[in-house]
């Protein structure tokens, strides 16, 4: 299961969400690209939060707090459709009415760079848990979530930690995205951001460019940007 997931190809974006290439998921992650991901999370009617724990057989962070639903945007694939995908692979949840919370910037870890939008929804029917993902759930009321974060915050995902301290309105490390806002152009930069001391290869580009096009040469492959 897990290298059906590595080899699974994503679009790589520059910082600004522009499409730039293709990638698998392992490959996405020995380099660091940025890419795209979502985020749900599941209310039932007294507005208590859908908090599972992550599998024992994930490879990153392991029998820790996630949100409701994390899932890689595929490529070709919207975000809301990758977080409707998830609700139905993870949860058995149809149909979603989904709300837009929140897009953003995060780094995730070593090489996990992250453009990635955050969603909640309400649900309160009968749901089927994808064991390969989740070891358990619970519905757990906000009071007792930031308490948890307060008190246990290293066990949540990191990812998790920081998307709930957001929601609920304290101090959080994620790099919220305005509409129109660009980040990154090097704008006939001499220098690159990326390799101190080298001369900027792609100095029109967004920096995560000549990153990535340095790692895929590294490699000895060019798919991931549309070159033979």
């Amino acid at each position: 299961m897990r290298d059906r997931f590595m080899t699974e190809i994503l679009d790589v974006v520059d910082e600004n969400d522009n499409v730039i290439g293709k990638a698998t998921r392992e490959e996405i992650h020995t380099s660091g690209m940025w890419h795209r991901g979502v985020h749900v999370l599941v209310f039932d009617s007294q507005e208590r939060l859908l908090l599972p724990v992550r599998s024992l057989t994930k490879d990153k962070f392991p029998n820790t707090y996630d949100c409701s639903v994390s899932e890689h945007v595929k490529t070709g694939e919207t975000f809301e459709e990758a977080a409707t995908r998830g609700l139905r692979e993870e949860l058995g949840i149809v149909k979603p009415k989904l709300q837009r919370i929140v897009k953003f910037r995060m780094s995730y870890g070593t090489n996990d760079n992250t453009i990635a939008v955050l969603y909640k929804c309400r649900y309160s029917g009968k749901m089927k848990a994808d064991k390969m993902e989740i070891k358990s759930m619970n519905f757990i009321p906000l009071g007792e979530v930031k308490k948890l974060l307060l008190m246990e915050e290293h066990k949540f995902a990191p990812w998790t930690r920081e998307l709930l301290k957001r929601y609920l309105g304290m101090p959080s490390k994620i790099e919220e995205m305005s509409s129109g806002e660009r980040r990154g152009i090097c704008s006939k930069r001499e220098k690159c951001l990326w390799h101190p001391g080298m001369k900027c290869l792609f100095p029109d580009k967004p920096c995560i460019f000549c990153k990535i096009e340095k790692e895929q040469q590294k490699h000895g492959c060019f798919r991931a940007l549309g070159k033979k």
